[in-house]
């Protein structure tokens, strides 16, 4: 599959390697192959919520389907993920970029990255997370993403979502592990736990 690169949205897409030029930077793998794990680098000094652009060509270089999804509240100089489960019109022969259609900052006051803290823990067949709420606010959601590892590579990608955490309270979910083809849990040898906590703007 080839990717293109996406830099003609407002914020760029692609990536940058020089840490003074503050943007949202988008890159996009295949995992499980048919979906589209979106990396969203934001290099800035602010949380935003991201608005991207993913567009689906054909072995003809005709577009297919664009999909607009939202990326939630990610915070400055950190990287998180997002899938697009494209199964329906993503082909091996086709091919897709990416771009930042919109970039709306938060309010910091809306925003509880930082006052979620988390443990894990790997079962046969799903991760453990206990999640700590250590501020004095309900917040209106938490999303525990998981991304799965193989050598380095990522090779899959979980989500779950909380709703109406109290405040200063523990809960622990569990995200079931991704199986493959065979109906087995994929192979991986590494896993990381992310934790997006926000309040909606009223």
């Amino acid at each position: 599959l080839v990717i293109k690169p996406g830099n003609d949205g407002p914020g760029g897409g692609g990536t940058t390697n020089n840490p003074e030029v503050q943007k949202i930077a988008l890159k996009g793998s295949i995992v499980e192959k048919d979906k589209v794990l979106i990396e969203v680098n934001n290099t800035k000094v602010d949380t935003y919520d991201v608005v991207f652009e993913l567009t689906v060509y054909n072995e003809n270089k005709e577009i297919v389907r664009v999909f607009e999804e939202t990326v939630h509240a990610v915070s400055p100089k950190k990287i998180t993920y997002y899938v697009v489960d494209t199964t329906a019109v993503l082909q091996s022969n086709y091919t897709y970029d990416i771009k930042v259609k919109e970039e709306i900052k938060k309010d910091a006051s809306k925003i509880f990255n930082d006052k979620i803290t988390q443990q894990n823990n790997k079962t046969s067949d799903a991760i453990e997370v206990e999640l700590r709420n250590k501020s004095n606010e309900m917040i209106d959601s938490v999303q525990i993403a998981i991304v799965y590892y193989n050598a380095k590579e990522v090779v899959s990608y979980t989500s779950q979502f909380i709703s109406d955490f109290p405040a200063n309270a523990a809960i622990l979910e569990t995200v079931y592990i991704p199986t493959d083809e065979t109906g087995n849990t994929i192979k991986f040898d590494n896993h990381e736990v992310i934790i997006t906590a926000y309040n909606h703007e009223k």
